[in-house]
Formats: C-alpha cells, sequence, structure tokens
C-alpha cells in the first residue's frame, strides 16, 4: 500500500484537457525518455520543458513528432551544464508550472560526480519551483532508498526524499521501484539480476507517474502532501486507472 494515501479511478478521456505545464529533469534517462513520451502524448499537457545535461529524444514506440512539438514551443529543452546555474538560466521556466518531475540518473565514477548530478542538480531545481509555487513535485527514487544507508547510491536517494519533504510542496510524489526494465538498454548487472528477481519495465514507471500528476490536478483534495509508491504501489496506480 502506498505511504500515506490510496489510488484511484482514472477520469474518463472525454473530460476537459487540464492544461498542465511540466517541467522534466532527466529525460535522457530510461524513465525519463518514456515519461517524456508520456506527457507529449497526453491531452492534459500543455507544455513541456526538458532540462538536463543533453538534449533528449523521444522513444519511437510514441507516436510523437518531436521535431513538430519543438515548432510549436510545446516542447522546450534546455541544456544545463551546472546544477548552481539553474536559477540564473531558467528561473523563469518555472513561472505557471503546475509539475516538476525529477527522473535524473547518472552512472558515476566518484562519490563527488554522483552527489553533484542526483542530489545538488536535483534539490537546486526543486527550490527554484518551490519558490515558483509549484504545487507538485514527482521524483524516482530507488527501492531501499534510505538516507543512513552506507551505500551510496541509496543514500543520497534517501537524502533526496528527506529534502523534498522537509521543503513542503502541497503535493510530493516519491516512487521508489525495484529492478528496472529497460529493455534492449538493459545494463550487465541488470540483466543478471534479472534472473532472480521481478523487473518493471520503465515505460510502466513512466505511466505511473503521470496518471499521479493527473490524479492530483483534478482533485488536489483526495491525497495527503506527500505519498510514497512502492514497487506495488507503481503498478497499482495502473491497474486502478
Amino acid at each position: 500500500m502506498a505511504e500515506g494515501g490510496d489510488t484511484g479511478k482514472a477520469i474518463s478521456s472525454s473530460e476537459e484537457p487540464l492544461g498542465m505545464r511540466a517541467v522534466l529533469i532527466g529525460a535522457t534517462g530510461a524513465i525519463g525518455e518514456c515519461l517524456l513520451g508520456e506527457l507529449l502524448t497526453s491531452k492534459h499537457i500543455s507544455k513541456v520543458v526538458s532540462l538536463g545535461r543533453r538534449s533528449a529524444t523521444v522513444p519511437s514506440g510514441y507516436s510523437v513528432d518531436q521535431k513538430a512539438e519543438e515548432d510549436s514551443g510545446r516542447l522546450e529543452q534546455h541544456v544545463v551544464v551546472s546544477p548552481h546555474n539553474t536559477n540564473t538560466m531558467v528561473q523563469y521556466k518555472f513561472r505557471n508550472t503546475r509539475i516538476l518531475i525529477s527522473c535524473s540518473g547518472y552512472i558515476y565514477f566518484t562519490a563527488a560526480a554522483f552527489r553533484h548530478v542526483d542530489f545538488d542538480y536535483v534539490i537546486n531545481c526543486a527550490k527554484v519551483a518551490k519558490e515558483a509555487n509549484v504545487p507538485h513535485v514527482l521524483y524516482v527514487s530507488s527501492e531501499r532508498a534510505n538516507a543512513s544507508s552506507w551505500f551510496l547510491y541509496m543514500k543520497v536517494k534517501g537524502q533526496v526524499e528527506e529534502s523534498l519533504k522537509e521543503m513542503q510542496y502541497p503535493k510530493t510524489s516519491i516512487f521508489r521501484p525495484g529492478l528496472l526494465d529497460r529493455g534492449a538498454k538493459k545494463r550487465f548487472l541488470e540483466k543478471a539480476y534479472g534472473w532472480i528477481a521481478t523487473s518493471i519495465p520503465v515505460s510502466t514507471v513512466a505511466k505511473a507517474m503521470l496518471i499521479d500528476a493527473e490524479k492530483y490536478a483534478r482533485n488536489k483534495e483526495a491525497d495527503p502532501a506527500a505519498i510514497t509508491y512502492e514497487n506495488s504501489d507503481i503498478l497499482a496506480l495502473l491497474s486502478a486507472s
């Protein structure tokens, strides 16, 4: 069961568009690129601003004409080299934004480099979004994330979770997927571990995050201020839609 709340049925596809403006961090990652596709195929998303270390490409499995979306201005992509430049470079991009989604992930060679991207970058963007009165932040964490962990990856993910909660957004949604199924992009260790553990497709996580965002936009009183979705809760979000 999701910590802090339950799931709800999706509203009929005949409803009026919600007109949601989204800022997406980490659209070049496995979950992030799927989320970019989900956002652009949703009638409820009026604008997507992608912030990352490089430009992203929508996976071919989504019926999205990326060039047309960029030409129309519905999709904007901005390369942000340093997390500390976020305030001056893209602060105005958060105006009138309804959701901030962070899927930032980094294959690190040093602890400092990993923390620089997975903590500093995410938290700095979250602070800018909070100052701009963005009501909902969604964050991809990890199964077993724990700020007290001896394992760097779990420790930093847990620290980000705690920092986001301390910011007291009107709504904070934390997703803790288990072993990720990246399809053809599976890493070696993921392939090996997949023989003994059940994985969750990255596209499933992306779909669940969009469902959560739309659900909150429809009824802001339905859920508590902070909710954590474990692997089973992520699957439940889809089955309830």
